[in-house]
């Protein structure tokens, strides 16, 4: 994958992928203030956009997922908004549909940011439903880009983890 999820300037906490243990967490969240823009990491197809999915209160959740056949993998971005929205305001924040085939860089959508932890929580798994840690997947440049994000001191980690993947 050759594109960052979120502009980095924007980002104001992460909180790492961890795998294994009593606190797993299958994904990085990428906290940005309201209208924080969120990018596909690579060509594919657009899969799923939900409303309330079922994560947290009616209308605080909103997601869209992705396939990359090129690959073999998928990518979900959670949109978590740290309060409610209606159904319309997540939607007028969603620049894509079902079956939509996007491109490396473009713009899938915005978080709609209702409080202090307003995040997109993104990951990718395989085919299989495995998940493993999204920086596996990404090109060297963007690897670099997000660790040195989460290393930069200018953004709150949300983990006393050093790494982005444990």
């Amino acid at each position: 994958m050759t594109a960052m999820p979120v502009d980095p300037a924007v980002v104001v906490f992460m909180s790492p992928y961890v795998g294994m243990g009593p606190q797993t967490h299958n994904g990085i969240n990428l906290g940005t203030p309201s209208g924080g823009r969120f990018f596909s990491i690579g060509d594919g197809l657009v899969t799923a956009v939900d409303l309330n999915t079922g994560y947290g209160l009616p209308g605080t959740t909103y997601r869209i997922m992705l396939e990359y056949t090129s690959t073999g993998t998928g990518a979900e971005y959670h949109f978590e908004v740290d309060g409610t929205v209606s159904d319309q305001v997540a939607r007028d924040n969603i620049r894509v549909a079902v079956g939509d085939r996007v491109t490396a860089g473009q713009h899938l959508g915005s978080l709609i940011s209702q409080g202090d932890d307003a995040h997109v929580h993104f990951q990718i798994h395989e085919r299989q439903g495995v998940v493993r840690c999204p920086l596996e997947y990404f090109s060297p440049g963007v690897v670099t880009q997000l660790e040195n994000l989460y290393d930069s001191g200018s953004i709150e980690k949300r983990s006393t983890l050093l790494d982005l993947c444990n």
